[in-house]
């Protein structure tokens, strides 16, 4: 009988250990289905976090290199500034006084060599117009042109066919003579016509004579001139060359220092007296001068702008979730400056190799907000949500 009771109590075991190994089973089945359930659901919902600080990308250090005084500064560190805006008025007027002092010396120079030039180029002139009177009375001379000497030659012309005709008539004359048909006195008139023609062509050969010796009289002294000349523009060019050079010299470096001198204020960020922002939108990042500083006699920069539109995020990703960042991946931006707002954004690249932050590994990535924000300024803490 005890041997049937423990048998029993055996087999009563056995079935509740199979019982509870079948409830176990059962809860073993539903929590893993609960479990694989909520971690798709952490799967769907999962987003990268990042920490990070805004940067300006764009930086502008505003030099003046000429000696100016600061009059007033009208705006502060922090500030954001428009294109345009007066940033810091200066007073250069002693600047401008020294400009205009050598613009006057550099045209006293000027007008110094311009009278030497002068001087010679007037007496180069003088040559070249004695020269060319002198080819001109040469080639008349050799080609027969001399309008004086062709007056001549064509009297003579005239004369001579009018002597050769009297002496056609003579001849006929004389043979009417002989036959009757003439008479003394017709032969003596033609003869003393014949005289006088022949006298006229005596005189216009013995001026034409004269006249050829005073043309080649006057070209003999045309070219004593032109060496007397030629002479004196030696001597006034050996006298005057080195001054010229010199005063020609001293006006081209003048003319160089007036112009380096004004392009130090020909500045995009210079509009007369006053430093402008040259930039769409700006934040003054650092003011480094007071009113009354002199400026232009440092190396030092007078104001620090960053380009607003610039600022980019760079945010640290730990090395473990990298892999589900990617450029172009969405984000949304909680600037530390307010946490209850959220900013869109993209990343736009990511570092080729890991860093050190606070003993973690992490990658930085940059994000570019997707708009402008007060709460998005250099230097601002953001947590960035990455997917």
């Amino acid at each position: 009988m005890e041997g049937e009771d423990f048998v029993s109590i055996r087999i009563g075991a056995i079935v509740l250990g199979i019982g509870a190994l079948s409830l176990l089973a059962g809860c073993s089945k539903e929590v893993k289905a609960d479990a694989k359930m909520e971690e798709q659901v952490v799967k769907e919902d999962m987003k990268v976090e990042a920490w990070g600080e805004v940067e300006g990308t764009i930086i502008k250090e505003i030099y003046v290199d000429f000696p100016a005084t600061v009059e007033a500064i009208k705006v502060k560190e922090g500030q954001i500034v428009k294109k345009g805006e007066e940033l810091v008025l200066l007073n250069y007027e002693p600047y401008k006084q020294s400009i205009l002092m050598k613009e006057k010396e550099a045209t006293l120079e000027s007008i110094t060599a311009e009278a030497k030039l002068t001087e010679a180029t007037g007496q180069v002139k003088n040559i070249a117009a004695l020269n060319e009177e002198l080819s001109l009375l040469e080639k008349r001379l050799t080609d027969g042109q001399d309008p004086e000497i062709l007056s001549i030659e064509s009297e003579l012309t005239t004369i001579r066919q009018q002597l050769e005709d009297l002496e056609e008539d003579y001849k006929v004359q004389t043979a009417l003579l002989e036959v009757g048909g003439s008479s003394s006195k017709i032969i003596k008139g033609i003869e003393t016509q014949k005289t006088t023609l022949q006298t006229q062509i005596d005189t216009l050969e013995a001026k034409k004579s004269t006249l050829v010796k005073e043309k080649t009289l006057e070209l003999e002294k045309l070219k004593a001139e032109i060496a007397n000349a030629k002479d004196g523009l030696s001597t006034t060019e050996k006298g005057n060359n080195a001054m010229v050079q010199t005063s020609a010299l001293k006006d081209e470096i003048g003319n160089l220092e007036i112009s380096m001198m004004r392009d130090k204020f020909q500045k995009s960020y210079i509009k007369d007296n006053a430093i402008i922002t040259d930039i769409e939108s700006a934040i003054i990042s650092k003011i480094n001068v007071v009113e009354g500083s002199r400026v232009g006699e440092q190396s030092g920069s007078v104001l620090r702008l960053i380009d607003q539109n610039s600022l980019k995020i760079t945010a640290h990703v730990p090395e473990e979730f990298i892999k589900s960042v990617a450029i172009g991946s969405e984000v949304e931006i909680v600037p530390y400056a307010d946490k209850t707002i959220s900013l869109p954004g993209k990343v736009t690249a990511i570092a080729g190799e890991a860093v050190k932050e606070n003993g973690e590994t992490v990658i930085d990535i940059e994000v570019t907000p997707d708009e402008v924000s007060p709460y998005l300024q250099a230097g601002y803490g953001v947590d960035v949500f990455i997917g």
